[in-house]
């Protein structure tokens, strides 16, 4: 070429065994082509292609080497046991492995699906505010509905799932035991009859216990046998319209009404009646043992009832009359015997007044009379 420049090849170091000789080609080549030898000394243009593997390592154990020359065979080192690679299966899952192998793993990142009970999952989305998890089985974890102040958990009667509600201590199966006297019991299961649960009648104060009433109870505020010793006078009565009555054998034998009327043994009543009935005149005896009769009619006629035997009862008519009186006692079931014999009253003023006094011996009406007042 022009110029004092030149291009060339320069031998090799040092001393050669022999000469040698390498024919170029006529041309250049293209872009990215290389000289390559046909070993004969003879170089052409070519385009460079793959090298061969001449050896093959691994730097660690997760990719096994099986031939390290220049076909060797390369295995991952995959699987499920320790220090090896997960991959996800045929069916792009990840294969089981022990839960306690998952370590560090964030549940946030766990977007979609549920956790069966099979799973150690609750196999539920939402659970009930404030309410209790009960098991199901293998199905989905369930919950009571959320109870209100001081109820309980309990099983119902007819059994199942629990739920809120206050403890039914009429059950036996609910409750078990004995309420301590100090938890606002009484400590016993049984009890005597006719006994009450009340503290000791005498001492200090003690635990209270079933026992009879003593004299010393209610010495202070009712009567008692052989006596009370009261420091004030004895009062026995009722403090509204009721009548007080005494009684023996089951049986009243003293009554006094309210407005002081008396009756004993079952006997007349001490009370007046009156009445101003021209006739008939009907008077219980249960009401009072005297009767006023105030009346100017004649054909008079008296029916008396409910007299009883032994006792004494007053029959006062006033009036101008002068005709005699029939008098029918208990209806006809005691005949009346009159003493002197039943006749005309002395009368002819209303003022005047004829008097029956009237016993019965159970068997017949004793009557006496006297006229003329």
């Amino acid at each position: 070429g022009s110029g004092v420049n030149y291009v060339g090849f320069k031998g090799p170091a040092g001393a050669v065994a022999a000469n040698r000789i390498w024919e170029l080609p006529a041309a250049d080549g293209t872009t990215g082509q290389v000289l390559r030898t046909d070993g004969a000394g003879v170089l052409s243009w070519v385009s460079a292609g793959p090298g061969s593997v001449t050896s093959v390592t691994s730097f660690n154990a997760d990719i096994g080497v099986a031939t390290t020359t220049s076909t060797p065979v390369l295995t991952l080192n995959s699987g499920v046991g320790p220090n090896q690679i997960l991959k996800l299966n045929a069916t792009s899952q990840i294969p089981a492995v022990s839960g306690a192998l998952l370590t560090n793993l964030d549940a946030g990142n766990i977007s979609a699906g549920t956790l069966p009970v099979a799973r150690g999952g609750t196999g539920s989305v939402t659970l009930t505010s404030n309410g209790v998890l009960l098991g199901n089985g293998t199905s989905a974890i369930a919950t009571t509905a959320a109870g209100t102040a001081d109820q309980v958990l309990r099983i119902p009667g007819a059994g199942g799932a629990p739920v809120f509600g206050a403890i039914d201590i009429s059950k036996t199966a609910a409750v078990t035991g004995t309420l301590a006297i100090a938890n606002g019991g009484t400590g016993a299961t049984t009890a005597a009859n006719n006994t009450f649960f009340m503290g000791p009648a005498t001492g200090g104060p003690l635990a209270p216990s079933f026992r009879s009433i003593a004299s010393a109870d209610i010495n202070a505020i009712g009567f008692v046998q052989d006596g009370n010793s009261f420091a004030t006078t004895a009062t026995v009565g009722t403090n509204n319209t009721q009548s007080l009555v005494l009684e023996t054998n089951n049986t009243a034998r003293v009554t006094i009404d309210t407005s002081g009327g008396s009756q004993f043994s079952g006997q007349a009543w001490s009370a007046v009646q009156s009445s101003t009935t021209a006739t008939p005149l009907a008077w219980d005896a249960n009401s009072g043992n005297t009767m006023r009769w105030t009346t100017s009619g004649t054909g008079l006629t008296a029916n008396i009832t409910n007299l009883k035997p032994g006792a004494s009862y007053m029959l006062v008519i006033k009036g101008a009359g002068t005709d005699a009186v029939t008098i029918t006692c208990n209806g006809g079931a005691l005949p009346p015997l009159f003493v002197p014999a039943n006749a005309a009253r002395v009368g002819g003023t209303a003022a005047s007044k004829t008097i029956y006094t009237i016993l019965s011996d159970g068997e017949n009406c004793l009557i006496t009379w006297i006229t003329g007042f």
